[in-house]
């Protein structure tokens, strides 16, 4: 049992149980997994909306593509209200019986259906605690997490959670709607002008989530879930708050909701997301700058690398949001590269920004500014090569 993250040890429902499986089944795995890929994708079976677990896709394409909506609905003169949906133990409530029979229903191959059906079967697991074990206990339910082919089955098990997209939109009224799925982060908003018949449409939704989520054994409790409501309309935006209900309890409303790692905020100027990337970014740059001491004995080359690794690696997951960012964030996230360079290259604090910009193209590094730009470019790149529905479709 691995201990989740930043959770109190002592309590046993805050362990992560991890399957550990020999080399030869992880082989099995991974070619029946490839089978059963091909056969997915080459038939279009699973949702455009879901990014999770595939291949050419990322959180990149959910995020820009909400980022997208919003920019778009505020240039339209219009408001936003998204719900972030937190499914309970999603990867360990997944129902064997309905993944058996979801397989039939998109007339998977018989002998991959025969060989899942084997996998998940007869399956037990101990708890070993120091030198004392548990009894065996079967499992009827959940993925092995740390399988191969388990992202796979999870995907194919939440393909048909209802999306905003499939139905509300084919009668389009004052209210458009849209999904985004990330394996089991799924996240649904409503474009609307006045908030006229809003509620009643969302409600509506949510009754459908409901019925989903009981036939299919899962659960989601309204606390952990929460909406939040995007307009440029600062004066009003405090009274834009609705009774959201789901499975009778009132959905919370947030002012800074998290979703696939970005704090949103209401304006939709990342201003919290990029309060908590400069705290992240500095905390790891003190890494930087003791490795950089003469006394670890580290290359010039290899402290630029880890600086990339640790510190860019947060800066370059935020380029979706570049063109809503400020140029004071800009300038310092800036200070930061700049920061680095100083350590790595020991100058004194007082150098000047010419010589910075010299010591950065040493580096092979690029300016913040031009890192950003040329990240969402080589992402457009990709999303127009390897058609990404969300980044390509011209039926948004």
């Amino acid at each position: 049992m691995i201990p989740k993250k930043d959770n109190d040890t002592s309590n046993p429902s805050n362990y992560r149980p991890i399957s550990v499986t020999s080399c030869l089944g992880k082989l099995l795995e991974r070619l029946v997994c490839l089978r059963l890929v091909t056969f997915l994708e080459s038939n279009n079976i699973i949702s455009k909306y879901q990014s999770g677990f595939r291949r050419h896709r990322s959180t990149k394409d959910n995020l820009l593509f909400l980022t997208q909506k919003i920019c778009e609905s505020f240039n339209r003169g219009k408001n936003v209200c998204a719900i972030f949906f937190d499914i309970s133990k999603a990867f360990d409530k997944v129902w064997h019986l309905g993944i058996i029979y979801k397989l039939y229903l998109i007339n998977t191959p018989q002998y991959i259906i025969n060989w899942v059906e084997c996998f998940l079967g007869n399956r037990f697991f101990v708890v070993q605690v120091g030198n004392s074990s548990s009894q065996p206990v079967p499992i009827t339910a959940g993925v092995p997490q740390g399988a191969v082919i388990s992202p796979i089955l999870f995907n194919i098990f939440i393909n048909d959670i209802p999306k905003c997209n499939d139905q509300e939109n084919q009668n389009r009224g004052s209210t458009t709607s849209y999904s985004g799925l990330f394996a089991d982060d799924l996240i649904s908003w409503f474009i609307f002008r006045r908030p006229g018949g809003l509620v009643k449409k969302i409600n509506s939704y949510l009754k459908k989530i409901e019925k989903w989520l009981q036939k299919w054994r899962l659960k989601m409790s309204a606390n952990k879930c929460c909406y939040t409501v995007f307009s440029q309309n600062k004066k009003d935006i405090a009274k834009m708050r609705y009774d959201l209900r789901l499975f009778g309890e009132r959905v919370p409303f947030s002012k800074n909701p998290v979703f696939l790692g970005i704090t949103f905020d209401s304006h939709l100027t990342f201003n919290k997301h990029m309060e908590s990337t400069i705290k992240k970014t500095k905390k790891r740059l003190n890494i930087i700058k003791i490795l950089s001491h003469k006394s670890w004995g580290m290359t010039e080359t290899l402290l630029f690398r880890i600086y990339k690794l640790l510190v860019g690696s947060i800066i370059d997951y935020s380029s979706f949001c570049a063109t809503r960012l400020s140029k004071t964030w800009r300038k310092k996230l800036q200070v930061i590269q700049n920061s680095a360079i100083r350590s790595i290259k020991k100058l004194p604090f007082d150098t000047s920004t010419m010589d910075l910009e010299m010591y950065q193209k040493q580096a092979n590094l690029v300016s913040i500014e031009d890192r950003l730009i040329g990240l969402n470019s080589s992402y457009m790149t990709r999303a127009s090569r390897f058609q990404n529905p969300l980044s390509c479709s011209t039926n948004h």
